[in-house]
């Protein structure tokens, strides 16, 4: 599946304090990891490996006893960026990038939130590498190719022998034809 890491996880912590008897408070921190992946199928074989990243998350605040409460939080504290989406394709054929969001700027130019990568992997706009074209191998290509036709010829089959076998459903279970019309869509 596009865009799906084999591995994921978040842990998150969060110890309430009590400040006052009616007033209370919050620290809270988060870890998201997002495994590698690869990006979106596309009409020539070749598929981008989207690396793997972490982001940690930082908020607190404090509540009362009648439901408000104020919080101050900071996503991506680590200031990691991670690529989110990218790689050939994306509906206009163009080779792109896009990250995600930097929590701090730094000098001049900045941090952006997303970058145009070259098809040999390189992204122009930062100075990193950060995609890398592969080419899935013939026998992987030709699995998915077996899976898909099996899947329509499963689907096929399956609506086949429900509209052949129907009158004998129709006569056997005394279903009316507004009953049918509902088992068959």
């Amino acid at each position: 599946m596009p865009f799906v890491a084999r591995w994921t996880g978040n842990l998150s912590a969060r110890e309430e304090l009590p400040l006052t008897r009616d007033i209370g408070g919050f620290v809270q921190a988060k870890v998201i990891y997002v495994g590698d992946r690869l990006g979106e199928f596309t009409q020539s074989p070749d598929r981008t490996d989207l690396p793997s990243y972490t982001q940690t998350d930082l908020s607190l605040g404090i509540h009362n006893n009648d439901d408000y409460s104020i919080s101050v939080y900071m996503n991506n504290i680590t200031d990691q960026r991670g690529l989110l989406y990218g790689g050939l394709g994306g509906g206009s054929g163009a080779e792109f990038a896009v990250f995600s969001r930097v929590r701090w700027h730094h000098g001049k130019e900045g941090l952006s939130r997303s970058a145009v990568a070259t098809r040999d992997g390189v992204v122009t706009k930062g100075g990193k590498r950060n995609l890398k074209i592969r080419r899935p191998s013939k026998f992987y290509r030709q699995y998915v190719l077996i899976v898909l036709l099996l899947c329509y010829a499963f689907n096929f089959m399956d609506r086949w022998v429900l509209s052949v076998s129907l009158d004998s459903i129709k006569r056997d279970l005394r279903l009316t034809d507004s009953e049918i019309g509902l088992l068959t869509g």
